[in-house]
């Protein structure tokens, strides 16, 4: 199954089996749909970034999570494996260690119970992948 989310750029449009489904525009809302969809996807202007992850039905599932950042925020690993992905500049605090993360950085393999400190500069955009194995 997949979801897909527009992190930068022009808006996309998304048709889904030949029907016209759904708009994505940058740092908006993920679209979660089947793996088995045929999607086309037409880019209404310039270059748009996005985030899409797959995983394989009755092997693992996934949920896709937008984070507003307006202040700081304390994200506690809730899936076998969580993953922030960070659409702009952040600083963020894991096991003790502070880490200044750019735009499109990435923060991987964040277990379950463990927690990560997210503290923007102004408010920001991150979003949170949970993945569970079965």
């Amino acid at each position: 199954d997949r979801s897909i989310v527009a992190l930068k750029g022009d808006t996309v449009r998304l048709v889904i089996d030949g029907h016209e489904d759904t708009k994505l525009e940058a740092l908006g809302t993920p679209f979660p749909f089947p793996g088995e969809t045929i999607v086309e996807v037409i880019n209404e202007g310039g270059e748009t970034t996005d985030l899409n992850i797959m995983t394989l039905r009755n092997h693992a599932t996934h949920v896709l999570e937008r984070l507003d950042l307006a202040t700081t925020k304390t994200i506690k690993g809730k899936h076998d494996l969580s993953i922030i992905v960070f659409a702009e500049p952040v600083q963020y605090t894991a096991e003790d260690v502070l880490v200044d993360a750019g735009a499109l950085d990435v923060l991987v393999d964040i277990r379950s119970g463990e927690t990560v400190q997210i503290s923007p500069d102004s408010s920001s955009i991150a979003y949170l992948i949970g993945i569970d194995f079965s």
